[in-house]
């Protein structure tokens, strides 16, 4: 028996290969048969976390002497409210891992039918987060023999009622034959030779099964379920998240951007809380994009979408009094990579910042024409050391729940020319009396400012401080409480700032 710190306060025992100890928690373990020295223990923090942590033995006689465990790395950054039930396995190359658990984004528990799913994570895609399932129970992670190919197994509570039973590899999924809330898979030399095994405790008679085979996963992708890209934004212990978790067009599914594998992490990776990797904002933009699809024939276009903070007092702390989070979804053109039209455009502020559930609207595109079009999400924000992850989702969605939910109609339209360049216009009329319009532009989303000054430089009012997209815009001047006289008009967005004269004769 001996006793390694995993964590500060995370005390861990272990004896003849069981686990005990402090951390209060579901804790995994596991090893390659050919590789004696190295192990991977991921463990549960609390209710919220899910860390990693690698630790280096030496045999001696029929036990295990270990050299100081390197510092833990914190897997569920980015993956919801709570975090719990890791089950991982170590890869080939040894340090390798791939973890599965379940994330309840809320914290409200399973009965919720859209936020409690299985997460699906790889060390060597450490800022990505594969989220399969709804009203998940249990699950279970192994690896095929001899190989890298790693699968797993879920139990989830279909309709509040019945449980279900199934297999992925973390993009293909198919139903098992068996019922059980507990569920454990077995290894085997090929997929056809793994099986999974699940346990019923509900009521009486308690039962175990054996399901079928894992083999069809080589075969099949269901075209039934759900198939989303998003993103997850984080800050301290506050996470915002904008997912587009369905996107159909005559009932199809249409597929996302493949993510880069991220080429900056090592063969031998020992990411740390502190060190963890995270793209940038840029870069999380980049791949929240559809596959083209056609839009000729007038298609049923239909979006499912979440957004928000899982913690409303935490999010308003993130976001401070200036602190803003947009979003933007739009068609683009295929081919010319422009915007044809805008879909939605909003805002979250710590005045507004929103606990938003499932959104379901159907797009209405026939006066777009005939044309070849992808949609793109676009996050932009003014918060400063906002981490992100990307967030992939495979049959997150209940269809049955879904169903019995509103459906917002939104009429496409062609967007105006898309702005190049920033411009503030003359104000009209010029001179005026009392009021005037003052015209702009922005090319780029943004925090926009306008104010006005008196020949003396000193400030009357602030006619605009607030946040942007790019655009054209205009806003009046109500001068009635003004003397007549030479005035001046500023704008400052991002780098931009112009000055203008105009004219008050009363």
């Amino acid at each position: 028996m001996y006793e390694t710190t995993l964590y500060s306060y995370s005390p861990l025992i272990l004896i003849n290969g069981t686990t005990s100890g402090s951390t209060n928690a579901t804790i995994s373990l596991n090893k390659l048969s050919s590789d004696y020295t190295n192990f991977w223990i991921v463990y549960q923090q609390g209710s919220s976390s899910i860390y990693y942590v690698q630790l280096f033995c030496t045999q001696s006689g029929s036990g295990w002497i270990p050299s100081q465990p390197r510092s833990p790395g914190l897997m569920s950054a980015a993956s919801g409210v709570k975090n719990y039930q890791p089950s991982i396995v170590q890869m080939p190359d040894s340090y390798g891992l791939r973890a599965c658990w379940i994330r309840d984004w809320y914290g409200v528990g399973s009965m919720t039918p859209y936020y409690v799913n299985v997460v699906y994570w790889d060390i060597y895609s450490p800022s990505v987060y594969n989220c399969t399932g709804n009203m998940v129970n249990s699950v279970s992670l192994n690896i095929r023999d001899s190989s890298s190919n790693t699968y797993y197994a879920f139990a989830q509570n279909t309709n509040n009622s019945t449980w279900q039973n199934f297999g992925s590899n973390g993009s293909s999924t198919i139903s098992l034959n068996t019922t059980g809330r507990n569920i454990q898979l077995s290894n085997g030399p090929s997929s056809a030779a793994m099986y999974a095994s699940s346990y019923y405790p509900v009521s009486l008679p308690y039962y175990f099964q054996t399901s079928n085979s894992f083999g069809q996963l080589q075969k099949t992708e269901s075209g039934q379920m759900n198939i989303g890209r998003g993103a997850v934004l984080v800050k301290g212990d506050a996470q915002f998240c904008y997912s587009l978790k369905s996107l159909t067009v005559d009932n199809t599914s249409i597929k996302f951007r493949d993510i880069p594998v991220n080429a900056s992490v090592s063969s031998k990776p020992q990411l740390t809380e502190e060190s963890m990797y995270f793209p940038s904002l840029d870069s999380l933009n980049e791949v929240l994009l559809s596959e083209p699809f056609s839009i000729s024939g007038s298609p049923s276009v239909t979006i499912t979408e979440q957004a928000g903070f899982a913690d409303t007092s935490k999010a308003i702390t993130a976001l401070g009094s200036n602190g803003y989070i947009a979003c933007k979804l739009e068609l683009i053109d295929n081919t010319a990579n422009k915007t044809i039209a805008k879909i939605k455009d909003w805002k979250i502020t710590a005045s507004s910042p929103g606990s938003y559930g499932l959104s379901t609207s159907s797009l209405d595109v026939h006066k777009l024409g005939a044309m070849t079009v992808r949609v793109r999400m676009t996050i932009s924000t003014n918060v400063d050391n906002l981490q992100g992850a990307l967030m992939n989702e495979y049959g997150t969605i209940d269809k049955n729940a879904l169903a019995k939910s509103a459906m917002n109609q939104i009429i496409v339209l062609q967007s105006p020319e898309i702005v190049t360049t920033y411009a503030l216009s003359q104000n009209y009329p010029n001179p005026f009396n009392p009021t005037t319009t003052i015209a702009y532009q922005i090319p780029n989303d943004g925090k926009v400012t306008i104010k006005i000054f008196d020949v003396t430089g000193r400030e009357v009012t602030t006619l605009v401080d607030e946040f942007k997209s790019s655009g054209q815009y205009s806003v009046k001047f109500d001068a009635s409480r003004l003397s007549s006289g030479i005035y001046f008009y500023s704008i400052r967005s991002g780098d931009y700032n112009a000055v203008k004269k105009m004219s008050l004769i009363k």
